[in-house]
């Protein structure tokens, strides 16, 4: 870059700039060069912002411009920096824009993370299992099916001749025996169709 401003401060002096239009020329190129550093511009970016300070500063329109540079001089630093910056601009941003800095953000993480290799079986650590009561005596009989109630004789209360009071005890008990009967078949039938149920299932 030192090669560059050097040369460019030969080109001002071989056209016979004065001081104004050497620093102008100087100070153009340079802010050119550092937009593009910092703003990674593209060169069709690059040289539309070198195209608007040159015209910017040929133009006597003050406060908006300043005219310092003429038509012909235009013309001259036009092609200089074409030859001698955008020819190269590739190399240019190669060499000043390569530089990247990252900041690497470290955060401690809650979740539990799995092992990275698991143990091998031979150095499991031995269980034993404990072995199991002997059954007791009172045990074995809480264990055992309790029969369920029986159905006991209807007695009735009241001062009937002995066989009315004996076909009336006669009818309740058959009744009684049938609805005994009907509630194991009803019960039966749905065991038999939950047992179905889970053989589907399985």
């Amino acid at each position: 870059m030192l090669e560059f401003y050097t040369n460019l401060l030969n080109f001002a002096r071989q056209h016979n700039f004065s001081a104004e239009k050497t620093s102008t020329l100087f100070s153009l190129m340079k802010h050119t060069h550092h937009e593009m550093v910092d703003a990674h511009l593209t060169a069709e970016r690059s040289y539309d912002l070198f195209k608007s300070l040159l015209l910017a500063h040929s133009v006597q329109r003050p406060p908006y411009s300043v005219g310092i540079f003429t038509l012909n001089e235009i013309k001259l630093i036009t092609v200089y920096a074409r030859d001698n910056y955008f020819r190269h601009f590739k190399l240019f941003r190669y060499g000043f824009t390569m530089k990247h800095e990252k900041t690497i953000t470290l955060r401690n993480s809650h979740i539990e993370q799995p092992p990275v290799s698991f143990a091998p079986l031979s150095a499991a650590i031995p269980y034993e299992l404990e072995p199991e009561p002997e059954p007791t005596a009172e045990r074995e009989q809480e264990d055992e099916p309790s029969e369920g109630p029986g159905i006991e004789p209807v007695r009735l209360d009241v001062n009937l001749p002995p066989d009315v009071l004996e076909a009336v005890q006669a009818q309740l008990t058959s009744q009684m025996e049938a609805l005994r009967v009907s509630l194991e078949g009803q019960y039966a039938m749905r065991t038999r169709q939950l047992e179905e149920k889970l053989a589907m299932l399985q």
